[in-house]
């Protein structure tokens, strides 16, 4: 092989595992779903109940995670320096909307805790138009830990995490998925 194939695969595979954390923590309880093509054929069960929060939006008011019971919730942890984030967000602002007008809601974490000052530009340069909230540690224990970047968990109606996806995650897998919550 050449090196520009192996480059070429090099960026295909990290692309797929996703960006690692500096400080991994634990895996989430909920049902695990490896990237690229592996969504669930029936419909998710119901696992625990996913953790309340109140964290700051990048538009400067506060968001109640439990204000959204009763709408199915993508929670998108993620980071500005990431590049399988930034690969997979056009998929998540395609899903917000084909189906926020059926009880789709996306909640972006921007877990940087160091570049704070860099998720709000990062939001209007992308025309995120779900909203992000800023991270914090404790969020993502109540979760089971974050150990890289994306990790998207799809909560159902009744507050209950019913699927995580780690690393880039295509959108048709993501789109199965919510289509059998909504």
């Amino acid at each position: 092989m050449n090196s520009k194939t192996i480059l070429c695969l090099s960026l295909a595979a990290a692309l797929l595992a996703g960006c690692a954390k500096k400080q991994p923590d634990s895996t989430a309880a909920a049902k695990d779903t490896p990237a690229a093509g592996q969504a669930a054929a029936a419909a998710p069960e119901a696992g625990p109940m996913a953790p309340d929060f109140e964290l700051k939006t990048t538009t400067g008011s506060t968001l109640q995670f439990s204000s959204l019971r009763g709408k199915v919730v993508l929670v998108d942890f993620w980071a500005t320096w990431c590049g399988p984030c930034k690969a997979e967000i056009p998929h998540l602002v395609a899903l917000y909307g084909k189906y926020k007008d059926k009880g789709l809601e996306i909640v972006g974490i921007a877990d940087d805790s160091n570049e704070h000052d860099a998720v709000g530009p990062f939001v209007t340069h992308n025309n995120i138009p779900y909203p992000v909230v800023y991270g914090e540690p404790e969020v993502g224990q109540g979760y089971g830990g974050i150990s890289g970047y994306p990790t998207l968990f799809v909560v159902d109606k009744q507050g209950h995490v019913v699927q995580k996806f780690y690393g880039y995650t295509d959108e048709r897998d993501i789109e199965l998925v919510i289509q059998k919550l909504l």
